[in-house]
């Protein structure tokens, strides 16, 4: 993800300015992102292990989106209810528990897991985010902002 970052600098047409999204083991990442590695942003989406991450949100002044389904067997209730607590102290953390939505929510492709309204809640706040990014940046020639991945 540094490297990523540090390739997206090289682009002439990068605002500076770029958001991690993390699923399942990836979801702590929306939090290191910001955190730790210089991003400008997070989005979860039934981000697993995000207990033992609570605590780096301590100095984070970024946009840090976190979602979970009602029905997640691997969001117990003390996780879901530490984030609704941050999320009621800390303005730029915002958490959501969409009812009937299990682990995988995310996953089209996964009968019986794949959640519509989950998909939709979660695609719809990462564009959200994506475009408050590309505002608030630099101004940029034709006002694009590059968007890339280098794995």
């Amino acid at each position: 993800m540094a490297d990523t970052l540090a390739y997206l600098r090289t682009i002439g047409t990068f605002n500076g300015r770029a958001a991690a999204m993390g699923f399942c083991y990836g979801g702590p990442y929306a939090i290191l992102g910001p955190k730790r590695l210089g991003y400008a942003a997070g989005i979860s989406c039934h981000g697993t292990q995000m207990l033992d991450f609570a605590h780096e949100l301590d100095g984070v002044h970024e946009p840090v989106c976190v979602i979970w389904g009602d029905r997640d067997h691997l969001a117990p209730g003390e996780m879901i209810e530490a984030y609704r607590h941050l999320s009621s102290t800390m303005s730029n953390v915002e958490t959501h528990i969409v009812a009937g939505a299990v682990h995988g929510f995310m996953m089209r492709s996964r009968q019986g897991v794949f959640h519509a309204s989950a998909y939709e809640l979660a695609m719809s706040r990462a564009l959200a985010i994506l475009h408050d990014l590309r505002r608030s940046g630099p101004d940029l020639p034709s006002g694009q902002i590059a968007v890339g991945s280098r794995l």
